[in-house]
């Protein structure tokens, strides 16, 4: 996939402004996650409550940001690649290397349900 082009970035990141505060920082993390993500996984990464992130979310759906995986209870996914890969592209390199290593940890953490399959980089090649 091609980056996402600076206007298209641009109204990703201000639709992300007008969400609650934790929103940026929530997303953030999902978005290096992969397209598909775990709530439970991103919440601890990003330090916030699981209530929290659950509102979060509910916000974001509202914004046509993500939307629940219908098959996987506790799963989301960015509605377009595109959402994703503007905030994938805001986050530096170096933080997101270190946000990876964090979520194949939380990923794999005794007692999770789902490994961390579905928790690598969204389908555009990911490099740091």
């Amino acid at each position: 996939m091609p980056p996402v082009a600076a206007p298209v970035r641009e109204v990703v990141l201000q639709r992300l402004a007008r969400l609650p505060e934790p929103a940026a920082e929530l997303l953030a993390v999902a978005a290096v996650a992969g397209r598909h993500f775990d709530v439970e996984v991103v919440a601890e990464v990003a330090a916030v409550e699981i209530d929290t992130a659950l509102a979060v979310l509910d916000h974001a759906i509202a914004a046509g940001l993500v939307e629940e995986d219908s098959r996987r209870l506790g799963w989301f996914r960015f509605t377009d690649a595109v959402v994703a890969e503007a905030l994938y592209a805001a986050t530096g390199r170096m933080r997101r290397g270190r946000l990876r290593l964090r979520i194949e940890a939380a990923a794999a953490a005794p007692g999770r349900p789902d490994g961390p399959a579905d928790t690598r980089p969204a389908p555009a090649a990911r490099s740091t």
